[in-house]
């Protein structure tokens, strides 16, 4: 009978680098994932048509600009709820304006969306934003937090022999 061949197993080496790796992506996909949501609340409803009317109060002007050109917008509060939000265009400061609140509030969901064409764009993005930051996550979790290393799963085995 001949000896069982030995399989020698390489040990996963942990640095503190990697683990910081790990800590900074997770948290850019959980931030992804968090900033796309409202985005994704708020296009549905709109598409829905189950926004609620409230007056926007504009209070300042303010410029959103991407690498390519900057567009005017207001930014204001709305009424009731007292929620922080930017209005896509210019209009007069002092003087308020029948809107459809956004139901989420919160992150990129502060822009008020004016019509289906800004909820189409808006679920969309927020759609790919969330399935981005939930993959990345979950992938993440999988790849730092779900594989124990080759020691720890020794130990665990060699707690559970009785003799």
């Amino acid at each position: 009978m001949q000896p069982a061949a030995v399989v020698r197993r390489r040990e996963r080496v942990s640095s503190p680098s990697r683990f910081l790796l790990g800590i900074a992506l997770l948290a850019a996909c959980t931030c992804a994932l968090l900033f796309g949501l409202p985005d994704v609340v708020n296009g549905a409803v709109r598409l829905a048509g189950l926004e609620q009317p409230a007056i926007f109060h504009p209070t300042s002007y303010s410029q959103d600009c991407n690498p390519d050109s900057c567009a005017p917008k207001t930014d204001g509060y709305l009424s009731g709820t007292g929620d922080g939000v930017s209005f896509p265009d210019k209009i007069p400061l002092g003087r308020p304006v029948p809107v459809r609140a956004p139901v989420w509030a919160w992150g990129w969901g502060r822009t008020l969306l004016l019509g289906t064409s800004d909820a189409i764009v808006a679920l969309v993005t927020g759609l790919f934003l969330t399935l981005i930051g939930g993959a990345g996550c979950v992938i993440l979790g999988v790849a730092f937090v779900g594989r124990p290393s080759t020691g720890q799963s020794r130990a665990r085995s060699a707690g559970s022999i009785r003799p």
